[in-house]
């Protein structure tokens, strides 16, 4: 019974990191490279620690179980000297989003849950890590997206309050509040068969940007997320919504149930499509450009387009069309 109970976790949450990148990195101290396995769920989260020559693996503590693990996200904060990894976690109490700490002593903070589980799986994680100085002292913020799938998705955020190895406070919110953007009533586009709508998370100043799509459209709502004190001396940390604002309609969809990606890089969001013909939007001065597409294969693969897509667009933004050729 524990065995067919895995292999449907496994399924499941297979269905929510289609699409994901193969594999997750982080530079720490020392030249130290963390890597991990983003596409296969597990019944344990091992890391990769890659020193020169060198290579050991690191067990996420309490992964070691039946539970089923997945969706992987490391950052490392040069500041704080910590490696955070966050994740999925299956099991008897449902879908969790977990977050463990690992100082450079090597040392492991007790891993907390960020959000409580629920029934319907989740799916396309986000981390970053920002930090904010109150009363003379730094605090670490962690923030999380995702989609929760049901009948239809729903994106939320978590933020996550440190000050040093103190957790300070943790909260779950819904992104369609913070963003506080007006739907179009006329929203009724074909999307595919995608599990969820794309979804971005940048780093903006002390808080984050957000991107995110909705059901039956390809349109983006972005949210400009500030983390502040409930009040003076509470040690409560919450975000406030700024600036939301909807873009026109992408007009670009998946051709299979993974989702479309996302990423967002001076201001300008990234729309594309990880497959065998690799289609891209980039949203720049409020409008899309045509939908383009470069074919891949084994010598040039989807991960190669997308840092080259990345430094390009960070550089010169979006490719201009050429002219009719005279």
């Amino acid at each position: 019974m524990m065995k067919r109970l895995g292999l449907a976790m496994l399924l499941l949450l297979a269905a929510g990191t289609a699409g994901a990148a193969q594999v997750e990195t982080a530079l720490g101290e020392d030249n130290m490279l963390w890597t991990v396995d983003r596409a296969t769920p597990r019944m344990s989260l091992v890391l990769t620690l890659r020193m020169g020559d060198e290579q050991q693996t690191v067990l996420v503590p309490t992964t070691d179980d039946s539970a089923v693990d997945a969706s992987p996200r490391l950052a490392w904060d040069a500041a704080s000297r910590t490696l955070f990894v966050l994740w999925r976690r299956a099991g008897a109490n449902g879908d969790e989003i977990r977050l463990a700490r690992r100082y450079a002593s090597g040392r492991w903070a007790p891993p907390i849950v960020v959000a409580g589980g629920v029934e319907a799986s989740r799916a396309g994680l986000q981390m970053v890590i920002t930090r904010k100085k109150q009363q003379d002292e730094e605090v670490t913020l962690v923030h999380a997206a995702w989609w929760t799938l049901g009948q239809q998705p729903v994106a939320e955020y978590a933020l996550t309050a440190f000050q040093g190895a103190e957790l300070l406070s943790t909260s779950v919110h819904s992104l369609e509040e913070l963003a506080a953007v007006l739907a179009s009533n006329g929203d009724n586009e074909d999307t595919g068969k995608a599990v969820h709508p794309p979804m971005a998370m940048v780093r903006s100043g002390d808080g984050v940007e957000v991107a995110f799509g909705a059901p039956r459209t390809t349109a983006m709502k972005r949210a400009q997320l500030e983390p502040s004190e409930v009040a003076p001396n509470a040690r409560i940390w919450r975000p406030s919504g700024k600036q939301g604002r909807r873009t026109p309609a992408a007009l670009l969809i998946s051709s299979s149930s993974s989702p479309v990606e996302s990423f967002i890089v001076n201001d300008k969001v990234v729309l594309y499509t990880p497959e065998a013909r690799f289609r891209y939007v980039v949203l720049e001065d409020g409008k899309w450009t045509p939908v383009r597409m470069l074919a891949t294969d084994d010598k040039v693969t989807s991960d190669d387009v997308v840092r080259e897509l990345r430094r390009s667009v960070a550089q010169h933004g979006a490719v201009p069309v050429a002219p009719d050729a005279k």
